[in-house]
C-alpha cells in the first residue's frame, strides 16, 4: 500500500434529493474531503504495534504497570509483575531475590522524601538493620511471606501497613517512627517483637490479629496508641513500656496470658470490654490517670500487684470470673471527693476468691455490687469525721458527679436504702471471719443510712422527715447506745438520768414506809420540810446531804424493781417519776447488756 490515496465510489440516496455524494479521504485516522462521490482512505505513515501487557494491580498511587512476571502456572490468580507475584522463586538465596530487593531499594532511593507505594507487594525476607527510611511508606494489603528484620530502623514520615500479613516473624526492635504509624487490620501469624521501640506520633493497631506473642518491652508510645478490637491469640507483654498520651484497647481479646509489669501510663486508658480469657497480671504498674475497666471480662485469674491507680479505677459492670487480688494496691487516697476505684454493678466470683490486701479502700464505690464474699485484709476504709466510726465512700460522693447517678433518687436525694444494703453486706462479710469490731462499724452505718432514710413524698413531708431523723425510735437509739455499739453511752445514759432522779425525787417528796397500815401516811419530805429555819447553816446542809442519801436509795430501788423500800416517792407527782425512771433505766441497762455482748462475743 502506497502513500497515494486510494479512491473508492460511493454514493447515498435520499428519500428528498436522491443522491448525495459525501467526498471523504481517509489520512492518518483522519477524513477529508474530496471531489464527489467518492471516499478516499489514506494508509497510516506507521503501523500499530501491540504493547506488552502490564502489572494490572491497583495500588495506592494508581495501577502498577510494571512489566509481566513469568511466574510459573497457578502461582498466581492473575498474571502480575515481580513485586506482587507469589513466585516461591524470590526467596533468599534465587536470583530472582536480588532483582525484587533491588527494584525495593530503587523505589526508596527514587522516591526520596515522597510517596514509596508498596501496596500489595509480596515480601520475601528483608533485612533493613539500621536503615533510615525518608520516603512515606506504603504497605497497605502487603504480604510478607518471610522474616521481616527492622532493628534499629528509623522511618523519618508516615507508614501504613493497612491489612498487611506477616506470615513469619517481625523484629521491629529499637524502631523509631517519626510519622504516623498506621497497623491496622494486620495479620501477625507468627512471633512479633517490638521491644525498644518508639512511636513519636500516633500509633494504631485497630482490629489486628496477633497469632502468636506479641512483645512490646520498653516500647515508647508519645503519643495516642489504638489497640482496639485487637485479638491478641497468643502470650501478650507490655512490660516496662510508656504510653504517654492516651491508650485505647477498647473491645479487644487476649486468648493467653497478658503480662503489664512496670507498664507506665500517663494519661486515660480504655480497657472497656477487654476479654482476658486466661488471665492477667498488673504488677507495678502505674496508671497516673484515670483508668476504664466497663463491663471488662476477666475470665482467668487477675492480678493487680503494688498497681497503682493515681485516680478513678472503673471497674463498672466488669467481670471477674476467677481469682483476682488486688495486693499492695494504691488506690486514690487524697482530699479530693472524687471516687477512687469504681466497683458499681461488679460480679466476682462465688467460686475463686477475690482479695483486697493492704489497699487503701476510702475512695472505693462498691454499692450494687455483692461483697459479702470479697476478703478484705489490712484494707483502709472512710472514717466518719464525727466519731472516727467505718464509713463508705458512697455516703460522701458529691451527688453532682458523674459516678453518682446509681446512688440519686428522682427526688434528688441520696439513695440511703442503696447504701445501707452496702453496709449489710459488709458486716457480714466481717461477721463471718470473725472481726467484729469492723462489723459493728458497718452496723453503725446500716443503721445510719435506715434513719436518714426518710420518707420522699406525701403530707407534712418536712415534718415527717425531721421526725425521723431525730425524734424516732432509731434516733434515740443511736443517742443511747451508737445502735448498740457502745456500752459506754448507755452508762453514761443510767448514770446521768439516777443523778437526776435523786435530785427529782426530794422536788415531789419522798414519804416513809408505815409499819402500821391503819396510821395516817407520815409526812412528805422534800428540801423545805427538811431545812430547818433557826439550825445553823452546817445542820441545813446535812439535813439537805441526809435528804438526798434518802432520794439515792429510793432511786436505786426503784431502778432496781426493789418492793420494800423504806421510801417511796410520795403520790402523785413522785409515783410518775418513779414509773418514767423504772421505763429509762430498764432502757438504757438493757441498752448496756447488749452492747456488751456485741463488743466482747467470741
Amino acid at each position: 500500500m502506497t502513500g497515494k490515496p486510494e479512491t473508492i465510489p460511493y454514493s447515498l440516496s435520499s428519500p428528498l434529493t436522491g443522491k448525495f455524494a459525501f467526498p471523504f479521504e481517509w489520512g492518518m485516522g483522519n477524513l477529508s474531503l474530496e471531489p464527489a462521490n467518492t471516499l478516499h482512505f489514506r494508509p497510516m505513515a506507521t503501523p500499530l504495534l501491540a504493547l506488552p501487557p502490564s502489572c494490572p494491580v491497583k495500588m495506592a498511587t494508581g495501577f502498577c504497570g510494571r512489566p509481566i512476571h513469568a511466574a510459573p502456572q497457578s502461582i498466581d490468580a492473575e498474571p502480575v509483575c515481580l513485586m506482587h507475584s507469589k513466585d516461591p522463586a524470590k526467596h533468599t538465596g534465587n536470583p530472582l531475590y536480588s532483582q525484587f530487593f533491588l527494584e525495593f531499594k530503587s523505589i526508596l532511593a527514587s522516591t526520596g522524601a515522597n510517596i514509596a507505594d508498596f501496596t500489595r507487594f509480596v515480601f520475601p525476607h528483608l533485612n533493613l538493620r539500621s536503615t533510615v527510611i525518608k520516603a512515606q511508606c506504603i504497605f497497605d494489603e502487603a504480604v510478607f511471606e518471610e522474616h521481616l528484620f527492622l532493628y534499629d530502623v528509623t522511618f523519618e514520615q508516615d507508614v501504613e501497613f493497612l491489612g498487611a500479613t506477616f506470615l513469619q516473624s517481625l523484629d521491629w526492635q529499637l524502631v523509631k517512627c517519626t510519622g504516623e504509624m498506621d497497623l491496622q487490620n494486620v495479620t501477625f501469624s507468627a512471633r512479633t517483637n517490638f521491644n525498644y521501640s518508639t512511636f513519636e506520633k500516633e500509633a494504631s493497631f485497630f482490629g489486628s490479629t496477633f497469632s502468636n506473642s506479641a512483645i512490646f518491652q520498653k516500647a515508647n508510645f508519645l503519643k495516642r496508641a489504638d489497640f482496639s478490637t485487637v485479638h491478641f491469640k497468643g502470650p501478650t507483654n507490655f512490660s516496662g513500656a510508656t504510653f504517654s498520651q492516651t491508650v485505647t484497647m477498647e473491645g479487644s481479646t487476649f486468648d493467653l496470658t497478658a503480662l503489664f509489669l512496670d507498664t507506665i501510663y500517663e494519661k486515660v486508658v480504655d480497657f472497656t470490654h477487654v476479654n482476658f480469657e486466661q488471665g492477667v497480671t498488673f504488677p507495678r504498674t502505674k496508671f497516673h490517670d484515670d483508668v476504664l475497666f466497663i463491663g471488662t471480662n476477666f475470665v482467668g485469674d487477675s492480678h493487680f500487684l503494688v498497681t497503682q491507680f493515681h485516680k478513678a479505677a472503673n471497674f463498672t459492670a466488669a467481670k471477674f470470673l476467677a481469682s483476682a487480688s488486688f495486693r499492695e494496691t494504691r488506690f486514690r487516697s487524697d482530699n479530693v471527693l472524687e471516687p477512687g476505684p469504681i466497683f458499681t454493678l461488679t460480679r466476682f466470683s462465688t467460686d475463686a476468691n477475690t482479695l483486697f490486701y493492704k489497699s487503701d479502700l476510702s475512695h472505693a464505690l462498691f454499692h450494687n455490687c455483692n461483697i459479702s464474699d470479697v476478703i478484705f485484709s489490712s484494707v483502709i476504709w472512710r472514717k466518719r469525721p464525727n466519731n472516727q466510726n467505718l464509713m463508705v465512700f458512697e455516703e460522701d460522693l458529691p451527688l453532682d458527679s458523674e459516678h453518682a447517678s446509681t446512688l440519686r433518687l428522682p427526688s434528688g436525694e441520696r439513695d440511703y436504702g442503696l447504701i445501707a444494703q452496702l453496709y449489710q453486706q459488709l458486716k457480714k462479710n466481717y461477721d463471718d471471719r470473725l472481726d467484729y469490731w469492723a462489723a459493728d462499724h458497718f452496723h453503725y452505718g446500716e443503721m445510719e443510712m435506715q434513719r436518714f432514710a426518710v420518707p420522699g413524698s406525701g403530707p407534712f413531708l418536712k415534718l415527717r422527715q425531721f421526725y425521723h431523723r431525730h425524734l424516732s425510735l432509731i434516733a434515740w437509739y443511736r443517742r443511747g447506745s451508737s445502735y448498740g455499739n457502745s456500752y459506754l453511752r448507755p452508762a453514761a445514759w443510767l448514770i446521768g438520768i439516777l443523778i437526776l432522779f435523786i435530785l427529782l425525787y426530794p422536788v415531789a417528796g419522798l414519804q416513809r414506809t408505815s409499819t402500821n397500815p391503819g396510821a395516817p401516811p407520815p409526812p412528805s419530805l422534800t428540801y423545805r420540810s427538811v431545812w430547818p429555819s433557826l439550825s445553823p447553816l452546817h445542820d441545813k446542809v446535812w439535813a439537805e446531804v441526809r435528804l438526798l442519801g434518802k432520794s439515792a436509795l429510793t432511786t436505786i430501788d426503784t431502778a432496781s424493781f426493789q418492793k420494800n423500800s423504806e421510801y417511796l416517792p410520795a403520790y402523785p407527782g413522785g409515783r410518775s417519776l418513779a414509773i418514767l425512771e423504772t421505763l429509762l433505766a430498764a432502757t438504757l441497762f438493757a441498752l448496756f447488756l447488749l452492747a456488751i455482748r456485741r463488743q466482747f462475743r467470741r
